[in-house]
């Protein structure tokens, strides 16, 4: 009313707290009539798909959460993995588990075992000659893992977007997890009898598939070439990068050389370090790894950098190069943004 809020009827409508937040904000001058706008919208339009975001419980994502929804993969696909996840399958051990007495045996073992989610979708006879298959073609270590999510996190682990095969790799799980529980279903349901070269013959089609539709859209090298032979898909030309020459080069006399670098499994993952010192006879003076757990692949190489520079202060290498093949670790150096760490390198004469 007269740019001035109505205390009275916000307090009535909104509650005392959240009028006095309303009543802080000033309102702009203006002509015509009030206009209501919903906030959560981009445009002002109340929504309701804005108005469930807004309102919904929200939790972390899945530790696998861009291979489980990936836009390959059918919704269908994606809800049986996520199910999986939270032990949801129907399985006759969450039944008994709900209190009710049931008859328990798998339909994929000789002799017949309790049928849970991790027998299903891994440890029986059916399951583990499908992931064997898998293992052999993608040429992923067939490890045995008790639980599902141990079995899938090993594999997602070797997933890589950069290609073909790794981009199969993290999509293949899921493809299994699928087809292992609706062979699971068939049998039980429909009394059909579906061995592992049928489970596995159903899964090829899948790869196929997305084979075809992933390898239009990146380059494709050695190891893409072979599996699209494995799946009797068309060939296309091997994309080949060129080649460049690096060498080491003698550090002055009286200097010390420090090669270092650091690597990442996945990123962010498993990550860890190493490096060398060598003098200018290339005689080796000393070396280091670590392990750094979790982390990023530039964090990896700014840690092994400073585990080798905390080497050469131990031994008292007062004059040394450092080369690291890790450009961005390298400029932050050369433009000091790293300043804090300077007093690490007191007393060290030190060029990167």
């Amino acid at each position: 009313m007269d740019q001035i809020w109505n205390v009275e009827l916000l307090n009535e409508l909104m509650g005392e707290s959240v009028t006095e937040e309303i009543v802080q904000t000033k309102i702009p001058g203006h002509n015509g009539l009030d206009i209501c706008v919903w906030k959560p919208s981009l445009d002002g339009r109340f929504t309701a798909a804005t108005a469930w975001d807004a309102t919904r419980e929200k939790r972390d994502q899945l530790p696998w959460h861009e291979w489980f929804w990936n836009k390959s993969l059918p919704k269908k696909v994606s809800m049986c993995n996520w199910r999986a996840w939270f032990q949801s399958l129907a399985t006759d051990e969450r039944v008994q588990n709900k209190g009710i007495s049931l008859a328990t045996a798998c339909d994929c073992c000789v002799p017949k075992a309790r049928e849970s989610i991790d027998h299903v979708l891994v440890k029986s006879q059916i399951a583990s000659r499908v992931w064997e298959f898998a293992s052999r073609l993608l040429k992923v270590p067939c490890l045995m893992f008790n639980t599902w999510k141990a079995k899938i996190s090993a594999w997602l682990i070797c997933a890589k977007k950069s290609s073909l095969v790794g981009n199969l790799i993290g999509l293949l799980p899921s493809i299994i997890t699928w087809c292992l529980w609706t062979r699971r279903c068939k049998v039980r349901m429909e009394e059909l009898k579906i061995s592992a070269i049928k489970v596995w013959t159903s899964m090829k089609m899948w790869l196929k598939k997305m084979a075809a539709d992933l390898k239009v859209h990146r380059q494709l090298y050695k190891q893409d070439l072979d599996l699209l032979y494995e799946l009797n898909l068309e060939m296309l030309r091997l994309v080949t990068r060129k080649c460049r020459l690096v060498t080491w080069s003698r550090p002055l006399s009286g200097w010390i050389k420090l090669n270092c670098d650091g690597s990442c499994r996945n990123n962010p993952g498993s990550s860890g370090g190493g490096g060398i010192l060598r003098d200018m006879d290339e005689n080796f003076k000393a070396a280091f790894s670590a392990h750094f757990g979790l982390g990023t692949n530039n964090g990896a190489e700014l840690r092994a950098m400073l585990e080798g520079i905390r080497l050469c202060k131990s031994l008292i290498f007062s004059k040394v190069i450092i080369e690291s093949d890790s450009k961005l670790i390298v400029d932050w150096f050369r433009t000091g943004l790293f300043s804090c760490l300077f007093p690490l390198l007191r007393h060290v004469l030190f060029a990167v």
